[in-house]
């Protein structure tokens, strides 16, 4: 559904129609609307393919951002979830583990790997939701 109509068509009363669930059972389940969308937007992240650390920090972190634009690509008008969820869920752990790993063998400290790290995903997140919206030509 997300896929398809993106969050402004998306509702629980609608999901709940589609699997044949009262919509309260939903809320029940999850909470709320935001924690259902917060773990949609994890289960999307865990599909992601991301690399085992190497001796070539550069390429990590090249795999790490190719691997959201990739996400991106797949799922355009779900992607932004990842803007107002991002490192809440165990994928986005895992994800920060890579990057911050690959930072830290470049030799930085732990401080500017902290700081680095958040300026990568800034832009990585931003680059890809700008292309797979439109508002950028591929690269």
């Amino acid at each position: 559904m997300l896929s398809r109509d993106g969050e402004v068509g998306f509702s629980v009363r609608k999901l709940g129609v589609r699997i044949g669930v009262d919509p309260m059972t939903v809320l029940h389940h999850f909470g709320s609307k935001d924690e259902l969308l917060r773990r949609i937007a994890d289960r999307a992240l865990a599909t992601v393919e991301l690399p085992l650390p190497s001796a070539d920090w550069c390429a990590d972190l090249r795999n790490v951002a190719a691997a959201y634009r990739d996400l991106a690509h797949r799922h355009p008008r779900l992607f932004h979830l990842h803007f107002r969820f991002h490192a809440t869920g165990p994928a986005d752990h895992a994800s920060s583990e890579v990057v911050y790993r690959a930072l830290r063998s470049a030799g930085l400290t732990d401080a500017a790997a902290a700081g680095l790290g958040l300026a990568f995903y800034a832009f990585i997140l931003g680059y890809a939701l700008a292309e797979a919206e439109g508002l950028m030509r591929p690269i």
